[in-house]
């Protein structure tokens, strides 16, 4: 299945989007910089929404991937797989780095231990698409992460 994102007045074809069933919804907001999309629960896939800002190419996925997109063409770049929900994820300004962050799901955080909710901040190389660094010892999910826009603090 697919989600073709076009070009009003031409209708020219920006983007093709996979998806594992049926399209439901589509909608853009008032800008016209977030692509929304929702599926059915069909053919053993869960129904989910799935949301692309066009000016952010790091795109972020509950079912424990990050991918990284072109922001102009939504072209598929690369991905970075975890155990874990992802929750944020932010991309370094100066070096080829990812920090991707999450754990468990919020309303099952009291009643696990910090090691079980694996609460860590986790640094992937882009180029090899490879974990090469934790940060561990938050106490629950992580819900947001930033670079410091110089990337060095």
């Amino acid at each position: 299945m697919m989600c073709s994102v076009s070009e009003k007045g031409a209708g020219k074809q920006l983007a093709l989007l996979e998806t594992n069933s049926a399209v439901r919804t589509c909608g853009f907001d008032f800008g016209g910089n977030i692509i929304m999309f929702s599926t059915d629960k069909q053919m053993g896939y869960q129904c989910f929404v799935n949301f692309f800002d066009l000016r952010d190419p790091s795109q972020i996925e509950k079912e424990r991937n990050e991918k990284l997109f072109d922001s102009t063409t939504l072209e598929h770049q690369k991905s970075f797989r975890t155990e874990r929900p992802v929750n944020s994820a932010a991309v370094s300004p100066i070096y080829d780095h990812v920090v991707l962050g999450g754990g468990q799901e919020a309303m099952d955080v009291t009643t696990t231990s910090t090691r079980i909710g694996k609460f860590e901040a986790r640094f992937f190389h882009v180029a090899v698409e490879e974990e090469f660094g934790r940060v561990k010892g938050h106490f629950g999910p992580i819900n947001s992460l930033a670079f410091h826009p110089d990337g060095k603090r």
